[in-house]
């Protein structure tokens, strides 16, 4: 019988440990920001691969836009944009968001990043929120350059 309380102890502990893995707030596994130099006019896009194991993560998604100067890295421009994830068709525990940006024009579905006439560095990251409200890790994309003609 202590054999059983021991092991039955030892069994409890193992499986209470298992539970921290567990996280209620959204993961963003990975950002990306691709081509790496646009010139005005040019289409970029923007992914970020999102894991949510409550399968809740149908809230918000903050998109944080960041604009560089060359050659010193000096933080010239800050812009947080919010969506609603149902926009993004997101229904499951997995997904990826894609939002595309252009370069000194207007289109319909993109955002339209401001031109200047010198080059600039330019980021983007990514903040999800859930039903329940809690918010994943913020998550930045690695910089672009953004090339005047």
């Amino acid at each position: 019988m202590k054999r059983f309380a021991i092991y039955s102890f030892i069994a409890f502990a193992l499986v209470s440990c298992n539970k921290n893995k567990f996280k209620t707030q959204p993961q963003v596994q990975s950002v990306s920001l691709s081509p790496s130099s646009v010139y005005k006019g040019q289409i970029f896009k923007f992914k970020g691969t999102v894991t949510d194991k409550e399968g809740d993560a149908t809230d918000s998604a903050y998109i944080v836009t960041k604009e560089y100067s060359i050659p010193t890295n000096f933080l010239l421009a800050s812009d947080t944009l919010r969506y609603v994830l149902s926009d993004f068709g997101v229904n499951n525990d997995q997904y990826e968001l894609e939002v595309d940006f252009i370069y000194g024009e207007q289109r319909d579905n993109a955002i339209t990043v401001s031109t200047d006439q010198v080059d600039r560095n330019y980021s983007v990251g990514l903040i999800i929120v859930d039903k329940a409200g809690h918010k994943s890790d913020y998550v930045e994309s690695s910089k672009i350059l953004l090339q005047k003609l």
